[in-house]
């Protein structure tokens, strides 16, 4: 993906990073840092975010349906799932990020701590894809702090997913705050590298949403066994 910024250096127009774009309806379509990561996004009709490609190669895209929710998720390392077909047999993350450079090193953080245990979605905008197992939420859209917006939406439409609050910017009054909301954790951007407590929080996640996946289908043949002496 070639870097917007050459464009603006030959025609020597001044900018600011990080340079951001969106199309007409205020959809971020085009993100780039200071030091030459971009990332480009698409959206449906609809609004929700089908695509999303970094310039070190990295892409996803996925399909809905009608009420919003994620049927099909595929991306460049190979991974394709209906998801239809997997409901409750995969754990399932998103990153929401308005820096998807951020949500990038944060997906590639994931992978290599939880492998194939999880399978991670990344976007841009706030708005939240129901259905999921675990959401890392930034805490500031632009100039906008909605941190705590999302995760009362989040809590109201996943009860029992795990919810990381994500930013550089919180401080005591917010941290309470998106804890009475149902946020269980925060990571610190600042300090990237002391965040143990957040991923020992998601390992103990997964734990228990793989027993619970493992005790499904145990229960189900022990009903069907009550089933036949009622």
């Amino acid at each position: 993906m070639e870097r917007l910024s050459n464009t603006y250096e030959k025609a020597g127009t001044s900018y600011e990073f990080p340079i951001i774009i969106r199309d007409k309806n205020g959809r971020q379509t085009y993100y780039e840092n200071s030091i030459g990561d971009c990332c480009e996004s698409r959206y449906d009709s609809s609004g929700n975010q089908i695509y999303n490609e970094t310039s070190d190669g990295f892409w996803w895209k996925r399909k809905y349906n009608s009420d919003r929710v994620t049927t099909l998720y595929e991306d460049s390392t190979g991974i394709s799932i209906d998801c239809d077909a997997y409901v409750g047999k995969l754990i399932r993350a998103i990153i929401i990020d308005d820096d998807p450079i951020v949500s990038m090193y944060m997906r590639a953080r994931l992978n290599v701590k939880f492998g194939e245990d999880l399978i991670i979605e990344t976007q841009n905008e706030p708005m939240i894809v129901p259905g999921l197992d675990i959401y890392i939420v930034d805490n500031q859209f632009g100039r906008d702090l909605l941190g705590t917006t999302l995760v009362t939406e989040i809590r109201k439409t996943a009860p029992d997913a795990l919810i990381i609050a994500m930013s550089s910017t919180l401080d005591h009054n917010i941290l309470t705050e998106l804890m009475n909301r149902g946020c269980n954790g925060a990571y610190d951007k600042k300090h990237p590298l002391d965040n143990d407590m957040v991923f020992t929080l998601i390992a103990n996640h997964i734990d228990r949403k793989k027993n619970r996946m493992e005790e499904r289908p145990k229960r189900s043949i022990i009903d069907r066994i009550k089933s036949m002496f009622v």
